[in-house]
């Protein structure tokens, strides 16, 4: 098991942990609050076959996280490589989606300018 000092995060460590086999896995340990819905958001993705989201690998109880020791326990396939703070994502790499939500009402229009999201059902239809 290695510590890999990543991230902003101060409640949250991550590891690279092995197996006999040599298999490299990425555990992630959370405290305090956890947001259970990005983890299941991740895995949903995922599933219906979106591979380019670094799912966490479910336990034998189906479960995508444990909790243990008073922190949240999530396990990841290793990949080698860098993270988003060493390298600019590609338009490859986005699939092309480098600004998803272009005109959605909530962004901030160029004059810099904010704008604030109305109600309108024709907005929440939006949303």
């Amino acid at each position: 098991m290695t510590f890999l000092p990543l991230g902003a995060d101060v409640n949250t460590a991550v590891f690279r942990v092995g197996t006999d086999r040599g298999t490299p896995y990425f555990l992630k340990l959370r405290r305090g609050n956890f947001d259970e819905v990005a983890v299941a958001v991740v895995a949903l993705l995922h599933a219906q076959g979106i591979r380019r989201v670094m799912a966490p690998i479910a336990t034998t109880t189906h479960r995508l996280w444990v909790y243990a020791y008073g922190f949240a326990w999530i396990l990841y396939p290793f990949f080698e490589g860098q993270n988003g703070y060493e390298v600019a994502l590609s338009h490859q790499s986005t699939g092309g989606l480098a600004h998803p939500f272009p005109s959605a009402p909530w962004t901030r229009p160029r004059s810099g300018t904010t704008r604030k999201l109305s109600s309108t059902p024709a907005n929440l239809r939006m949303l």
